[in-house]
């Protein structure tokens, strides 16, 4: 298997034409069917299912389309690391949404007076995401929630976050609220992950009815804002919201910690010296390294 043949497999994936998939990559149909056949013969399975009309990714070319596509962007990575010019540095982070507001971005840019030559890119997705992009080598480093477990990667402690239950000023609750309560009002909900839904069954909620049901909680507080309705919500997200206040259910928050996080094996450039030098600075409180051992 070659560059061109995983290149073409998924133009051909995503336009559902071999037809298109070669005037897309300006080739003949002919080498597009000959690449799909030399891949198919690599993997020993049918990817495409075909008949006069219809063009399908068969049951075992679904199942290894992601990993193709991982395939694919370790070889771009790779072709841009070999061609980017050795006096131009790049820094690649990827910051959840939640976290947004308390990871110190505007420190990030004060590393261009250390390096002024250095290209900073920010992205945003979710934690396993970027946990996988750091593995691959697509992003150098990344800020998630819990403490990942893989041997290949450095973490360090950033914080923790709180969720509070939040409603809107105009929404109405009787003395006798408690979580129960949430399916009887407009409740948006995020799913905070395993801590957040170990929390809920503590208190006796296992499946909590939402009509409503979001990515991120930037998203959830608008959302609550503007339905005038409630939900949890980090803090430290919520500060100068005059339009949001917590709902008091004389029970601890739940929490999650946050963490940066990069390969251990990176190479020791100035770059990664500096950022390891700004991760261990303020709110970072000391290296935690992988909870395997």
């Amino acid at each position: 298997m070659d560059y061109d043949q995983l290149k073409t497999f998924l133009v051909v994936t995503e336009l559902n034409s071999f037809t298109k998939a070669a005037a897309f990559l300006h080739i003949t149909q002919s080498t597009v069917t000959s690449r799909i056949a030399k891949l198919e013969e690599f993997y020993g399975v049918r990817l495409f299912d075909r008949n006069n009309r219809d063009l399908r990714l068969s049951a075992k070319g679904l199942e290894l389309l992601p990993f193709m596509q991982q395939q694919l962007n370790l070889y771009e990575k790779t072709k841009q690391i070999a061609t980017t010019h050795t006096h131009s540095q790049e820094l690649k982070i990827a910051v959840t949404q939640s976290t947004w507001n308390s990871f110190p971005v505007r420190r990030v840019f004060s590393l261009h007076e250390k390096i002024p030559n250095l290209h900073v890119q920010i992205t945003t997705d979710h934690s396993p995401a970027i946990i996988q992009h750091v593995l691959d080598g697509r992003i150098d480093y990344g800020i998630v929630f819990n403490l990942p477990r893989a041997k290949a990667i450095r973490a360090w402690h950033l914080g923790r976050h709180h969720y509070a239950l939040y409603r809107h000023t105009e929404v109405d609750i009787g003395a006798d609220f408690d979580l129960a309560s949430l399916q009887n009002e407009r409740y948006i909900k995020v799913s905070w992950g395993i801590p957040f839904q170990k929390w809920l069954e503590k208190h006796g909620i296992q499946h909590q009815k939402s009509p409503v049901e979001v990515s991120h909680g930037n998203l959830a507080k608008q959302i609550i804002i503007e339905q005038k309705g409630m939900g949890f919500l980090p803090q430290e997200s919520v500060v100068n919201e005059p339009s949001l206040v917590e709902v008091p259910l004389g029970v601890e928050w739940a929490y999650q910690d946050y963490y940066a996080i990069c390969l251990k094996n990176h190479p020791e450039t100035t770059v990664y010296q500096t950022m390891n030098h700004f991760l261990n600075e303020g709110k970072v409180r000391g290296e935690i390294e992988s909870m395997n051992h």
